[in-house]
């Protein structure tokens, strides 16, 4: 998120892992079960369909430019899962979108190749945002 912000970008829309710890626990229940009701309650629960269906509907919903996929390495954002969304939203939204590991801090070479990737990513966007831009003034010159 620093990255992006720091690049210009703005975030619209999120499936943060910070997310998973929004739904309150119910503290008048079995301690169990108000874990497990906690858990289905998550974003990160569910289909890889269901999950791309809800990035889907936040990146329209916002009118998002592009999608950025952060992929944490062996948790529940697992690199196979990773290509599938980002194959579905890609072909059903016709916009850009980056997917990336999230490596550990301190890992500084590794955390400037996230930076250079998420750089070109943001001057795609701009670029594409410029084109359409123009093809709208110049459409709205026309006679």
């Amino acid at each position: 998120l620093n990255y992006l912000e720091d690049l210009g970008g703005r975030l619209v829309g999120t499936e943060f892992v910070i997310n998973q710890a929004l739904h309150p626990l119910q503290l008048n229940s079995e301690p169990l079960t108000s874990l497990a009701d906690g858990m289905l309650n998550a974003s990160l629960i569910g289909t890889t369909k269901a999950r791309a269906g809800e990035i889907i509907r936040q990146a329209k919903r916002y009118m998002a430019d592009g999608v950025i996929i952060s992929n944490i390495f062996a948790s529940s954002h697992c690199a196979y899962e990773t290509a599938i969304i980002k194959e579905q939203v890609r072909s059903e939204l016709n916009i850009p979108v980056l997917a990336f590991d999230v490596v550990a801090p301190g890992k500084q070479m590794m955390q400037s190749q996230i930076l250079t990737r998420m750089t070109a990513f943001i001057e795609l966007l701009r670029e594409k945002k410029e084109k359409n831009h123009e093809r709208q003034v110049n459409t709205a010159g026309t006679v």
